[in-house]
């Protein structure tokens, strides 16, 4: 079984030791941050991560307003929200945002860890083992009319949208490179390409043009 490197992110110290503590001696899902702010966990975004551990609330900002730049950073993320708010509208509004799961703080080791499986395996997982399989097209390879929209807009040609998801992702050119299978050298023409073709000069000003034409998409 593929193990699977999970991030946290809650600004409370003490509920992400809890959350170790009921991770304790499982094998299928390595650690590998425990964050208490978004610039923390965009710094871990850059690398590998597979499940996201979201408290819905960091530092009186509503988390899932930040999902969609989250989402930009990897978009193969899976998210699942942890809370302290059981409100049916709540769960209902995480889940319309596209997360993978939701949560209570009260949980127990046994039903995070089922919640944590089943969105591994490719599954949704809601408060009170309310799973909800979904299909592997579901999830978020697949492209958004918005997306469509963007690469015949701009004329991105295959290979320039893939290099485009992985700067967006925050990987490096030797990191695109090998995931490509490509030279570094072909990455680095694919990126300034691309960049000419957008009118942007950095990821960063890529990630906020796309963040900005999605909202008015």
């Amino acid at each position: 079984m593929e193990q699977m490197k999970l991030a946290m992110l809650d600004d409370h110290p003490i509920m992400l030791d809890g959350l170790m503590q009921l991770l304790e001696g499982n094998e299928r899902f390595e650690v590998i941050a425990q964050c208490t702010t978004y610039e923390q966990l965009m710094e871990v975004l850059g690398g590998a991560c597979d499940i996201l551990i979201l408290d819905l609330n960091i530092r009186g900002k509503d988390s899932l307003k930040k999902l969609e730049e989250i989402r930009f950073r990897k978009p193969r993320l899976k998210v699942l929200i942890f809370s302290s708010y059981h409100q049916p509208s709540t769960i209902k509004r995480s889940a319309d945002a596209g997360v993978e799961g939701y949560l209570l703080k009260d949980t127990d080791r046994e039903e995070l860890l089922r919640a944590l499986n089943t969105i591994a395996d490719g599954g949704t997982y809601f408060v009170g083992g309310k799973a909800r399989p979904v299909h592997s097209a579901n999830l978020v390879n697949k492209k958004t009319n918005f997306e469509d929209v963007f690469v015949k807009t701009y004329k991105l040609t295959s290979r320039e949208e893939e290099v485009m998801r992985a700067i967006v992702e925050g990987l490096e050119n030797q990191a695109i490179a090998d995931r490509l299978f490509i030279s570094i050298h072909t990455v680095q023409t694919h990126r300034k390409r691309i960049f000419k073709k957008l009118g942007v000069h950095s990821a960063t000003e890529l990630v906020k043009m796309l963040l900005e034409q999605k909202q008015n998409y």
